[in-house]
């Protein structure tokens, strides 16, 4: 687990950028409201043990979807939930 993006966010109370770099499994544990987006973009190893391992962009480019585009949409979502 990337123990950056959980202490930064529990700790400071900051949003982090989520990249395509970070590993599926660490976003979730932090921001789980993204797993709709995940599976609105029918990205669904969010629930597999790949989650663990793959980051991001192998997720979404296995499933053929633009790392960049997931991304956007992940980050849009945390934005819209931490504001309510």
């Amino acid at each position: 687990m990337n123990h950056k993006i959980v202490e930064i966010e529990l700790q400071e109370g900051e949003i982090i950028e989520i990249t395509p770099d970070m590993i599926v499994g660490d976003v979730l544990e932090v921001y789980p409201e993204v797993a709709e987006v995940f599976r609105e973009m029918n990205v669904n190893c969010f629930s597999c043990q790949a989650a663990t391992r793959d980051s991001i962009a192998e997720a979404a480019v296995l499933h053929r979807i633009d790392p960049q585009k997931l991304c956007k949409k992940i980050n849009t979502t945390i934005k819209k939930s931490r504001k309510k």
